[in-house]
């Protein structure tokens, strides 16, 4: 009864009616964590915000070739998360057809984005292609 003497008359009435005669305590905490650039960046790339990335301070100070893998890495991620819903919603019947088909369009605009944005990274960049050992970049 005590706790009861100390909550407001609109708490005391709100918990006695939902709970009836139960105690009901609610606890609130908020957690502020402060992330390095650096983790930002690779939680950026986990989820596949590849938008994002582009815009990270960490990713800024990167050199062309690690810019690069860093996009691929990212919109691969993407396309591997669009890959798993398009086989669920597959699954799910043919009344879920029309949605599917927007996650494959979808999935296959970001491979030409990724392949786009790398093609321009290394036409931009040419001297980080090592002619002499015979490299080769395909994006096709």
């Amino acid at each position: 009864m005590d706790s009861k003497r100390h909550q407001s008359k609109a708490a005391r009435t709100r918990v006695d009616k939902a709970a009836e005669g139960q105690l009901v305590n609610i606890r609130k905490r908020t957690i502020i964590q402060s992330f390095t650039p650096e983790e930002e960046l690779n939680y950026l790339v986990g989820r596949g915000d590849w938008e994002l990335v582009l815009t990270s301070p960490a990713f800024v100070k990167r050199p062309p070739e690690g810019k690069a893998q860093l996009i691929r890495e990212s919109i691969d991620n993407r396309i591997d998360q669009l890959a798993k819903s398009v086989n669920y919603l597959v699954n799910r019947g043919p009344e879920h057809h029309a949605a599917s088909v927007g996650v494959v369009q979808r999935k296959q605009q970001l491979e030409r984005i990724r392949d786009d944005i790398l093609r321009k990274l290394y036409e931009q960049y040419p001297a980080t292609i090592d002619k002499k050992a015979g490299v080769r970049i395909d994006f096709y």
